[in-house]
């Protein structure tokens, strides 16, 4: 059985880590697209076409990094990505999130000039969409992915694929890597301060502020808590067991 998996998440949340440890749940021939940029899906050289041919895949992945969550709509046109990505036997879409103290630092130590308010990167609308679940789709919380092998099997088993945790501490070379540690952890990942970024810019006022009155509503009601110290105690406390 083949599947088609359409990754929606937001720039430096671990979109790399999550989706190749999800490759490895499938037996090869298997794909994984990174960044594919929606308005160029239709166009004869867009970065899909070439790697792609009905048939060809087990399992293809199609990653779409910072796009508004309503590019799932578009994307449901079947007759749209079965012209694009050939014609698969599952489709199946996966939307993930970081916690935003962790997510906004990364993004800043990776070269965003600047963060203004956290709309503008889309947190704000992907943590709405975990509480209200508006599409079909598995929800991963970045956190829980690196923390918890049982998630991780109820992920494979949610996308048809027999669980592979062989790679769960790769450092992903797409993107640079970490934006903190490069490529310095592979074979270690889970041994990075992931929890522990936001130190590196607390004392700025301006990153103070992005966490405004809803993104700390948001926080509290996924992550348990909308102070990003008591977070990272509690994330070092489960990844140390």
């Amino acid at each position: 059985m083949s599947t088609l998996i359409f990754q929606m998440s937001i720039r430096r949340s671990g979109t790399h880590v999550i989706g190749d440890w999800v490759e490895q749940q499938f037996a090869p021939p298997r794909k994984n697209i990174l960044n594919v940029k929606y308005p160029l899906l239709e166009h004869k050289n867009n970065q899909a076409t070439g790697h792609v041919k009905d048939g060809k895949f087990n399992c293809l992945i199609v990653s779409f990094e910072s796009w508004p969550l309503e590019t799932i709509d578009k994307v449901e046109e079947r007759n749209h990505f079965e012209r694009m990505f050939g014609r698969y036997d599952t489709v199946r879409y996966l939307i993930s999130l970081r916690d935003p103290w962790n997510l906004f630092a990364s993004r800043l130590k990776h070269g965003v000039r600047r963060l203004r308010h956290p709309a503008d990167y889309l947190w704000t609308e992907y943590a709405r969409a975990f509480i209200e679940k508006p599409h079909q789709a598995e929800y991963v919380l970045f956190h829980e992915f690196l923390s918890k092998v049982t998630r991780r099997r109820k992920l494979s088993k949610a996308l048809g694929g027999t669980f592979d945790d062989a790679n769960i501490d790769a450092v992903p070379r797409y993107g640079d890597g970490s934006s903190f540690d490069g490529q310095a952890y592979n074979g270690r990942g889970r041994e990075m301060d992931v929890f522990g970024r936001w130190r590196e810019y607390w004392d700025d006022e301006s990153f103070r502020a992005l966490f405004t009155d809803e993104v700390k509503a948001l926080a509290k009601k996924i992550f348990g808590t909308d102070d990003p110290e008591k977070f990272e105690a509690k994330m070092k406390k489960k990844m140390r067991r």
